[in-house]
Order: C-alpha cells, then structure tokens, then sequence
C-alpha cells in the first residue's frame, strides 16, 4: 500500500490525473491456463524444448479425490501451475503480461503500471 501512496502523491502533487485500478489475485496460479501459456511463451519465441518439457510436466497431470476408501475417476488437469515451484513465478509473470501489453496499446494514453504481489499463506 505503501508504493500505491506515493506514487498516488506524486502524480496530484505534479498537477496530474491518477487513475487507479485494482485486480484481486487470488489463487492467480491456479488459474493460469496450460494451453494459453504454452502459446505465449511460443509467441515469445522461447526454444520448442522448454516448452516441450512443460507441456509435457502440466499437460499430462490429473488429479482424483479419495473419499473413504473409494476413488473417483481421473480428472485432467488444465489450469494451474504449480504453487512453490521455482519456475512458478517467472511463469505467472510471463502470464500476466498479456495485461500490461493490452494496458500499452491503448492510443495517446499514458500508463504507469504498478504491480504488487503478496504471499499470504
């Protein structure tokens, strides 16, 4: 909050309009769509063997419940990477610039962008 407030008194002390938006990230990494990311990064032009072996470690997850002794059938597993992971991070960011590419496009508007992320486990 504390970045927000200064950069909010910045921009009115210099006689500037600010706008201001938020985004509610919760459980941003399990939202995070395989496929989506997989064409980003392609789109990006990382190498076809990264993104092979992330498609290979997201694509082929599944998941099942146990209750009891019974389990459920297999459910494939399409959004979400993998929380604590060291790749987590630099995967959802590479997400999420979608957004600030979208927010740059905008004709004769300038942006300031400020994102803040917080790990509240």
């Amino acid at each position: 909050m504390f970045v927000v407030t200064q950069v909010v008194n910045y921009f009115i002390s210099h006689d500037s309009n600010v706008y201001l938006a938020s985004l509610d990230a919760t459980k941003a990494f399990d939202r995070i769509h395989h496929i989506k990311l997989f064409n980003m990064l392609s789109d990006l032009n990382f190498p076809a063997s990264i993104i092979e072996v992330l498609f290979n470690w997201y694509c082929k997850t599944f998941t099942m419940v146990r209750w009891k002794n019974t389990l459920s059938h297999a459910v494939h597993v399409r959004s979400g990477i993998r929380q604590e992971g060291i790749l987590s991070p630099f995967l959802f960011n590479i997400y999420i610039n979608s957004i600030i590419t979208a927010f740059s496009d905008v004709q004769n508007t300038i942006f300031k962008i400020v994102f803040y992320f917080e790990n509240t486990k």
